[in-house]
């Protein structure tokens, strides 16, 4: 997927123009079937890139692998960062490029756990308390929040890069940081380094008794 993307994007005249640069992050569902739907921007850096972002993977035709729960096909909601980054090579402008902190956002080899990304849902969806404040203002949505897996495989520098309040932000953060099971780092060119991720986090009333996502 980001080879397909880092082949056909091309980078708007206006982001060009402006020196707009920064990192798209596209949401979509892949369904029961393999294919995306309802791709849309959730957060966005705007001069044509949003636009740019969403034709590209609209446009795509390949199928998908679709997920399994308790062995049962079901759809998935993925999110996708997109980076527009001036001066990045026209062939592939995301992969192995380096942020100013020393991170990458796509590498070869991308950081992963063991158990795999269930585990960490299913470890947050257990350790979560939807926040009083919340239940009692009906307050729903997505919290996304951006970590780095480092060299040692630890995860650092957890923040809410977007969320929707009420108590929900601190809470999808603590949830998170409790986890406390080590990364397999990634790898790019044969060498481990540092990746930077985005991890999205539900809230939803209703979803059980506790109100847990």
């Amino acid at each position: 997927m980001y080879s397909y993307v880092s082949k056909n994007m091309k980078y708007p005249n206006q982001a060009k123009n402006t020196g707009v640069e920064g990192r798209v992050f596209v949401e979509f569902v892949v369904n029961s079937s393999g294919e995306m739907e309802s791709i849309k921007v959730i957060k966005g850096i705007g001069a044509g890139c949003d636009a740019e972002s969403l034709r590209v993977l609209t446009e795509y035709q390949g199928t998908w692998t679709p997920a399994k729960h308790e062995g049962k096909i079901v759809n998935q909601k993925i999110i996708l960062p997109i980076s527009f980054q001036l001066g990045n090579d026209k062939e592939n402008p995301e992969l192995g490029k380096q942020n100013e902190d020393g991170t990458y956002n796509v590498v070869d080899q991308a950081a992963k756990l063991p158990g795999g990304m269930e585990s960490l849902y299913a470890y947050v969806g257990e350790n979560m308390k939807y926040p009083k404040q919340a239940r009692k203002l009906g307050v729903e949505g997505k919290v996304y929040i951006e970590f780095i897996v480092n060299e040692s495989g630890t995860v650092v520098s957890a923040k809410v890069i977007q969320g929707i309040g009420a108590g929900c932000d601190n809470e999808a953060l603590r949830a998170f940081k409790s986890y406390s099971k080590a990364w397999i780092p990634a790898k790019h060119d044969g060498k481990v380094v540092k990746q930077k991720m985005v991890l999205p986090v539900t809230f939803m009333l209703g979803k059980n008794k506790e109100g847990k996502s």
